[in-house]
């Protein structure tokens, strides 16, 4: 072990992690202090991918009248290449 991880394993007691719509990370350090963290987690990667409600919306409405390779080159005129 590097003495980096000496020093903190003499500091720090205990380590929680408590997820929610937050991630909370609790630390008790040796002394009895306890440090509270709250991080916006990060958007899982379906989040980041998921097509807008609108696009989806307006793919519905377009179904109607024209074919998959119709609303493409519809929505790609429109700048909406997100599907």
């Amino acid at each position: 072990m590097n003495t980096f991880t000496v020093s903190v394993r003499l500091l720090i007691e205990d380590v929680t992690l408590t997820r929610g719509d937050k991630l909370l990370l609790g630390i008790h350090f040796r002394s009895g202090m306890v440090r509270q963290i709250s991080i916006e987690p990060e958007k899982r990667h379906w989040e980041q991918i998921k097509t807008p409600p609108e696009v989806v919306a307006e793919v519905d409405r377009l179904l109607d009248e024209h074919t998959e390779s119709e609303i493409a080159v519809i929505l790609n005129e429109c700048g909406q290449d997100r599907l």
